[in-house]
């Protein structure tokens, strides 16, 4: 699960990363790492039937966005995401599926910060 900078275009077959937009995207795998231009941060691990979730936080400076693990609030988050961003899931075996349960705009961020946050910069490496 991640999300991308508006100008991405995702073709069928392709991983989101591919065609030149493996630094336009933010990929949150269910290993726990949390990859954009390098792979050093990690968050909780996900497994089959839980709940994951991206919030985006385009009202604050920086824009933000959060990852939640059946809700919830992982540790590591993206700080100046662009001002436009796609959102995209993407399965690694045919057989897997996923479903959309909610799709949202919220008046407030529900993200509240968690013991030993960090947030990481889009467009850096992060170490």
């Amino acid at each position: 699960i991640g999300i991308a900078d508006a100008s991405c275009s995702f073709a069928a077959g392709k991983g989101p990363w591919d065609d030149g937009n493996d630094q336009k995207t933010v990929k949150y795998y269910s290993d726990g790492k949390l990859v954009h231009l390098t792979y050093s941060k990690v968050n909780q691990k996900y497994y089959d039937g839980q709940r994951i979730a991206v919030e985006v936080d385009m009202t604050t400076v920086p824009r933000k966005a959060t990852f939640f693990v059946d809700d919830i609030e992982q540790p590591n988050f993206v700080i100046d995401i662009p001002e436009a961003v796609r959102f995209w899931v993407y399965t690694f075996d045919k057989s897997s599926s996923f479903t959309v349960i909610k799709f949202e705009r919220l008046i407030k961020s529900t993200s509240q910060g968690v013991y030993g946050s960090k947030g990481l910069q889009w467009g850096k490496e992060w170490e």
